[in-house]
């Protein structure tokens, strides 16, 4: 068995407790641009069903962009910040 993360307390259910602004303020933790069900697991200490559920309805709501390369999906921030427009390059404008 996995030792908790820190600062975790067993004796309260983080399936209930942790909200969606906690999994949005990993993105000033976690480096890189995107988050996985993995990294919620690891610092917020849910199960992989409640960091599955949390992520899509955020991406539901619009907060976060999501995909699935390969068997692990990524899921990242749709700000104003996080995102990077190239001109042309998907609309065909110059």
């Amino acid at each position: 068995m996995s030792e908790a993360p820190a600062g975790f307390d067993d004796t309260e259910h983080p399936d209930e407790v942790v909200t969606k602004a906690d999994v949005m303020g990993l993105f000033e933790v976690i480096e890189g641009p995107a988050i996985t069900t993995s990294d919620l697991r690891l610092h917020l200490g849910v199960s992989a069903e409640r960091a599955r559920t949390l992520l899509q309805e955020l991406v539901d709501e619009g907060r976060l962009g999501s995909r699935t390369p390969g068997q692990m999906t990524l899921y990242w921030r749709r700000d104003s910040e996080a995102s990077v427009t190239v001109p042309g390059f998907l609309t065909g404008d110059e």
